[in-house]
């Protein structure tokens, strides 16, 4: 076990000791969230600044590009060295990419809860009273999900590099459609529909319900659904996973 410890601590460090990660994970996501608020600052009502919308819009956007970060830190070049060295030693091997879930699902969490904190401290994000409880429990499942599909596409495709290039494309589409950039309901009823054909919008729709009208059952459903997908992924990940590829 002290083996395992050793692992997942040395691949969280590598994580937080690199400067572009914490760049695009707190300040690029800060700095974006920014920008967007203050360029429709004024165009959203009911309550809701345009700072609140993209506070959770880019939050959610954020979150599920954790799994870019999982399939980096997974095969990613100058990686492979160290994955190796696990690969023959005593420590089952599979411990190469349950170690890269554990550790990127930690680091994404700490940096979004990071920039959700900058973000409520610079412009009052409102984030509902008493729905902390239910946030943090469809952010972590989220993060999770993230995490475990970036490693699956990886143990499937046998390479970081098309395993981004698929996550990052599915992710834009899923962004756009989703609204997370620009609302999609101004532009009326049909693609207000449209949107919904999103799972980014499905997560950005329940925190909203949550948030302002007090509804956390949606939160809690896409939670739950969001870890059977995780399980399935881990699954997956075990049946696809050949000790060489890492190699």
């Amino acid at each position: 076990m002290k083996a395992v410890k050793n692992i997942i601590t040395q691949d969280i460090y590598n994580l937080f000791t690199n400067p572009m990660w914490i760049f695009y994970n707190i300040v690029f996501s800060f700095l974006l969230t920014a920008a967007l608020g203050y360029l429709t600052k004024g165009m959203y009502g009911g309550g809701v600044t345009s700072y609140d919308y993209y506070g959770i819009a880019m939050t959610v956007f954020a979150v599920m590009n954790t799994g870019t970060i999982a399939a980096n830190s997974f095969m990613e070049e100058r990686i492979k060295a160290g994955n190796m060295r696990i690969l023959f030693s005593p420590v089952n091997n599979a411990w190469i990419w349950i170690s890269k879930i554990i550790a990127s699902f930690v680091f994404g969490l700490v940096c979004h809860l990071v920039t959700i904190g900058l973000l409520k401290i610079s412009f009052h994000i409102y984030l509902g009273s008493g729905a902390w409880p239910w946030l943090v429990f469809l952010f972590i499942s989220a993060e999770l999900f993230a995490a475990v599909l970036g490693v699956f596409l990886c143990c499937l495709f046998k390479s970081e590099h098309t395993a981004n290039q698929i996550l990052s494309l599915v992710l834009q589409l899923m962004a756009l459609a989703g609204g997370v950039f620009v609302s999609l309901e101004r532009f009326g009823e049909v693609f207000r529909k449209l949107s919904f054909l999103s799972p980014m919008k499905w997560i950005i729709q329940s925190v909203f319900l949550l948030v302002y009208d007090q509804i956390p059952v949606y939160c809690i459903y896409a939670g739950i659904g969001l870890l059977i997908l995780s399980g399935l992924g881990i699954l997956g990940c075990f049946k696809t996973w050949k000790g060489g590829d890492c190699l």
